[in-house]
């Protein structure tokens, strides 16, 4: 009781004085008060604080309207340091300005407790916010920022994201009432991304235009959060917006934006988009239309048994194309040419005699007549991956028993891989999940069965040993049905047609079961594809979908019609066959074929076609054409050069150097009939030019699948693209060549394909990663074909044997490369054991991996990984095992080095370096550091704790941690790594890359925070030392124009942060007051030092930590850092100069020149 008299008691001295004391003080001082009044200020405002402790029993230091202006700031700064565990600070309208707030930021990274930072009305301006953002990552418990009234423009938008990520507390960000335009608040909304755990954000009242809400709309809309946004403005709203709006409440329910000036209740804008988005609603809607495929060698009747269906008044057939005369196998010249499509109408009641008018339709069909000749069946994998299709599988019955079971074998393999294929690659068109369950219906039919009548092949008991045989092999896959059916291809009438009657009917019937969730709008958009259709045959994606949007048919209203509801519509209506769209093909899925036919049968097919097709076109004998050749063929059928991409897109042809006439020739991969001679493409060499010997294939394992025809003239345009005018081609191989190594590809049968690789001694690099390339684009076409990997016998490649034995490589991964390994081969013991590293040809650059297991890290913008180094062009080894690669552009990590470019700095190339020897020693002192740190002995020195009771240290040791690379969620412990640069000559980087970082203390560089290798984050800084700029004696570039950097990796165990109030205390005669470590070991176990320095100081500790303009972090030992890259700069050396504004320096990511 008497306790709570007291509290009483001071509240009410306390609560009516002290607001009045404070605001009187200020209004007499300016910026540069004396110290008297300082102590005042702090006195009152510590009053404040402990009785808002003692009456809340939590710190809540409330401001509100006290006008402290920078000179309450300062006062308050001490006060927020010695007052570490407030929860709430509310500093609404005090005038701080920028001036204020920059005083008081390194003080706010201390309140790691704070709950509620209100600072709205204090005009901080961009300055000041950001200020502001370099405290905002240490304030991770805060729930409320309230920046409301603040003159906060774009470019404070721009400082303030990058930093409120780390806020994952963070309920309610405030913005009301500044300077925001469309890009800073679209960059604010898309911060959200990484909040998931706001739920109010106010930009009210901030100079967002139409547009920029068109905008912030579009991104809200992918953006995983539930968040109440609301935005206001002094705008009219146009229809625009509001029908984005209503599209974005449709599509996200659970966001809750609320935009003034639209009533979703009167707003007949908002209204019309809502009826229209109502057509877009996806519901059940069966499939009416059942693709039927009909396969088989040519010359057995597939296209006489297609017309035969509308025999007896079977059939009312709408075809698409003119039909040729009977596929009649002594008329070779009349064979299918590529695919052709037929609109089929299956009737029910043909023996009734009543006309056409009065029978009842039961099935709708698409009929693809897909032609036998080899040469088309490249085309046929364009189509065979469809799930929701009926398989008709034709023989031929005259055939000897055994060529009948193995032609059924190789359409069913051919089909099962396809759609295998087409589950791996995520082709299954509608349906979504649907389709990957589904096992479709396949029907034996045997043609000629009047030419065997009375022989084997036409009882009945071969027939159902055929089918048993094939449903064993293939079942798990299709659902072949029981009986084979046997027909006369020209007698529709008889039993045989009757029941291929019956089972199209009971597919059709099947697939209109399986209802499909499609938008309701896409019969108005089959619609508009028909009106596609009449004016071109093939559209871009894009314009297709500006047709159909701008189309009529009630669709005139662009946004009915979205991108991921047209790709849905699209699917279904390729499942039903209205269009062709591979949306899982890179090369095709920009393209929407509105006219099937005319792309299976008109180009693909006269393009491909074999001697002896009827329709005329090309027919080379080595795979080679020419332009005018194609221009031949196509005379007014279609543009020859669309013919060229439309081959090229379906990875059948690639071009060739011009010939002697200076005419454009063309490579057709699949035309190519001429076979390898190993012995001229592979020549053996006597006279030991080739020291390195390796190779793999890739062996189908499922008896159900195979190679698919496609494969091959595949990967042979793709290596193209690779090996360019050293690829050559054979119908089973090809050849290339990368410097000093040769590759050769090798098809055994349609179930194997090797790849051999020879290379000169110095070339272990290249000739595994010529290897690897081939190889994966061999494992990337055969994707969903279940296959091994094997090793082959470096032996036999030596030895020149046409099938070298094989290994499965899991065998090998583990062991060590020393370890011999005996090969069996066709069941003969190979007698000379191998070993595992002459047979993986590991590239040397990956056996020294960037990080061992349990020491993993990456930086948040890249990651050195066994991916990143197979992106690059190694070279090496040289002295010390040093390789080397130039860095890609198109990488994470350059990209990530181009953005620390700045003040004078431009970057002109980048080389990733790899020394074995100096990994070796990282990743020993890693470990060495991770088992100090995993000491959980309190007396352990390895882990003392600096910022206890030093919140100067502890702010600095905070923003130290956020600089340290990711590791790892769960099994990666005590592994702290920094990512710096070291400035020196280019001359020295060799000898750094090779043998490590020098220790700076010597004579000459006795080190000014303690002896060891010093590096900085900031590039242009360490760009100082490399030019010499720091000490006045500027270095002269190399014959390029170039200086040189070096990106290094630093391993961190125990860091010690310098301050200036505890570390400046030594007095050395005739010398500036210098830091207790210069030139001294390191503190005592403790492996690095961080120290944060100023221009204004000559490059010493800063006098507040937390306000600086450099930092560098200092190493105890050369094993802690790891050179990753040598980085060549260009330098604008008076924008350098200026920007580091520097007399003689006294520290510095130092030269070690």
């Amino acid at each position: 009781m008497a306790e709570k008299s007291k509290v009483a008691a001071l509240a009410a001295v306390v609560g009516q004085t002290w607001r009045e004391e404070l605001v009187a003080l200020l209004d007499q001082v300016d910026d540069e008060e004396d110290q008297a009044v300082r102590d005042k200020i702090c006195a009152i405002l510590l009053r404040a604080a402990d009785y808002k402790e003692q009456e809340q029993n939590q710190l809540e230091v409330n401001l509100s309207d006290c006008r402290l202006k920078t000179s309450g700031a300062r006062a308050l700064a001490i006060v927020l340091r010695q007052n570490a565990g407030i929860k709430s600070l509310l500093l609404p309208n005090n005038e701080l300005a920028s001036a204020g707030i920059s005083t008081l930021a390194p003080a706010l990274q201390q309140l790691t407790a704070l709950s509620i930072l209100e600072l709205s009305g204090n005009q901080l301006g961009d300055d000041g916010i950001t200020a502001l953002a370099a405290a905002l990552p240490h304030l991770t418990s805060l729930t409320r920022l309230g920046l409301a009234s603040n003159h906060i423009g774009n470019t404070g938008a721009t400082a303030l994201t990058p930093t409120l990520h780390h806020l994952s507390s963070l309920l309610t960000l405030d913005l009301t009432d500044n300077h925001l335009s469309d890009a800073g608040t679209e960059a604010i909304v898309l911060t959200l991304r990484h909040m998931p755990s706001l739920t109010t954000l106010n930009l009210s009242r901030n100079k967002i235009t139409n547009q920029g809400m068109l905008a912030v709309f579009q991104q809200l809309q992918s953006i995983g959060t539930d968040a109440t946004i609301r935005l206001s403005e002094d705008v009219v709203v146009s229809a625009a917006v509001a029908k984005s709006l209503a599209t974005l409440r449709t599509k996200r329910p659970d966001l809750r934006v609320y935009v003034t000036g639209i009533n979703e209740f009167d707003n007949p804008h908002y209204e019309e988009q809502l009826r229209l988005l109502k057509l877009l609603e996806t519901g059940a809607m069966p499939l009416d239309t059942a693709k039927v495929f009909v396969c088989g060698d040519y010359g057995i009747g597939k296209t006489t048994l297609i017309r035969s269906l509308r025999g007896a008044g079977y059939l009312h057939a709408v075809s698409t194309y003119f039909f040729a005369p009977a596929n009649d196998p002594d008329r070779p010249n009349e064979r299918t040419p590529g695919i052709q499509l037929s609109k089929l109408n299956l009737h029910a009641h043909a023996n009734s005699g009543r006309g056409r008018g009065s029978e009842h339709t039961v099935a709708s069909l698409r009929v693809y007549d897909f032609g036998g000749q080899l040469a088309y069946h490249v085309i046929h994998t364009l189509m065979m991956s469809d799930r929701f299709a009926a398989f008709v599988v034709c023989v031929d019955l005259s055939q000897p028993a055994l060529r009948v079971t193995q032609r059924a074998n190789y359409w069913l393999q051919f089909i099962c891989t396809r759609l295998q294929q087409g589950v791996a690659a995520d082709t299954a068109t509608a349906g979504g999940g649907i389709a990957a369950e589904v096992k479709p219906r396949v029907v034996i039919v045997g043609t000629k069965k009047d030419v065997v009548s009375g022989r084997g092949n036409s009882s009945a008991a071969y027939q159902r040993a055929l089918v048993a045989n094939l449903r064993e092999t293939f079942g798990h896959i299709v659902d072949i049905q029981d009986a084979l059916i046997a027909l006369n291809c020209h007698q529709p009438a008889e039993e045989g047609f009757q029941a291929l009657r019956s089972q199209l009917i009971q597919h059709w019937q099947w697939l209109r079961s399986q209802e499909v969730l499609v938008p309701q709008v896409v019969n108005d958009v089959s619609r508009s594809l028909k009106a596609a259709a009449k004016q071109r045959p093939m559209w871009p994606y894009e314009d297709l979908l500006v047709f159909v949007q701008n189309s009529g048919n009630g669709l005139d209203l662009i946004s009915a019609i979205r991108d991921d509801i047209f790709q849905l519509t699209l699917r279904y209506l390729h499942t039903r066959g209205d269009v062709l769209w591979y949306s899982s093909s890179p090369a095709l899925s920009d393209y929407v074929f509105v006219s099937p036919n005319w792309l299976l049968h008109d180009v693909l097919g006269k393009a491909l076609q074999p001697e002896g097709v009827m329709c005329g076109g090309l027919n080379p004998k080595t795979g080679v054409v020419t332009l005018a050749d194609i221009e031949a063929a196509f005379h007014n059928i279609v543009s020859p050069h669309l013919v060229i991409t439309l081959l090229q897109y379906a990875l059948l042809c690639f071009e060739l150097p011009c010939d002697k006439h200076n005419r454009r020739r063309f490579m057709l991969p699949s035309r190519v009939q001429l076979q390898v001679d190993i012995g001229a493409a592979w020549p053996p060499s006597d006279n030991g030019m080739w020291s390195v010997y390796a190779g793999r294939r890739l062996a189908v394992e499922s008896e159900a699948l195979a190679l698919p025809p496609g494969l091959f003239p595949h990967v042979q345009t793709r290596l193209h693209a690779l090996f360019t005018d050293t690829l050559k081609v054979w119908t089973d191989a090809f050849s290339c060549a990368r410097g000093d190594v040769q590759c050769l590809g090798l098809m055994h049968g349609d179930r194997e394909v090797d790849v051999w690789v020879r290379a000169r001694a110095g070339a272990e690099c290249s000739a595994w990663s010529c290897m690897m390339d081939v190889f994966s684009l061999l494992q990337d076409e055969a994707r969903g074909i279940e296959h091994t990997h094997l090793v082959l016998s470096a032996k036999d490649l030596r030895h020149y044997q046409p099938h070298p034995a094989g290994i499965d490589i899991k065998r090998l991964e583990d062991l060590p490369p020393h370890e011999n390994i005996a090969f069996f081969s066709t069941g003969a013991h190979h007698s000379t054991p191998e070993p595992v590293g002459d047979l993986l040809v590991r590239n040397p650059v990956l056996t020294a991996r960037w990080h061992e297991p349990g020491y993993e890290w990456r930086h948040p913008a890249w990651c050195l990984d066994d991916s990143f180094d197979r992106l690059l062009s190694w070279t090496g080894p040289g002295d010390h095992g040093v390789f080397t690669a130039p860095l890609p552009p198109d990488t994470d990590l350059y990209r990530w080095i181009e953005g620390q470019m700045t003040q004078g700095l431009t970057l002109s190339r980048v080389e990733v370096t790899k020394s074995t020897t100096i990994l070796r020693a990282f990743h020993t002192r890693m470990a060495l550091s991770s088992a100090r740190r995993g000491d959980p002995d309190p007396s352990n020195p390895f882990n003392r704790d600096f910022g206890a009771g030093d919140p100067e240290k502890q702010a600095m040791l905070d923003r130290l941690k956020t600089q340290f690379a990711a590791t790892a969620d769960g099994g990666v412990a005590h592994v702290n790594v920094l990512v710096g640069w070291h400035g020196c000559g280019e001359a020295v980087t060799d000898s750094i890359i090779a043998t490590g970082t020098a220790s700076l203390r010597t004579s000459n560089d006795v080190g000014y925070f303690g002896a060891g290798i010093y590096l900085t984050p900031q590039a242009n800084y360490a760009a100082g030392y490399s030019t010499r700029l720091m000490t006045g004696n500027w270095r002269q570039p190399n014959a390029n124009g170039e200086h040189v950097l070096l990106l290094c990796a630093a391993g961190v165990g125990l860091a010690y942060p310098i301050t200036r109030r505890t570390d400046y205390t030594r007095k050395i005669p005739k010398m500036p007051k210098v830091c207790d470590y210069y030139g001294q070991p390191l503190y005592s176990g403790c492996d690095s030092h961080y120290v944060q320095v100023t221009r204004s100081n000559k490059f010493q500790a800063a006098d507040v930590p937390g306000t600086f303009d450099f930092e560098e972090y200092v190493m105890g030992q050369e094993a802690q850092v790891l050179p990753i890259a040598r980085v060549f700069v260009t330098v604008n050396k008076n924008e350098l100069r200026s920007h580091l504004a520097a007399s003689e320096p006294a520290s510095a990511a130092t030269d070690a020149a």
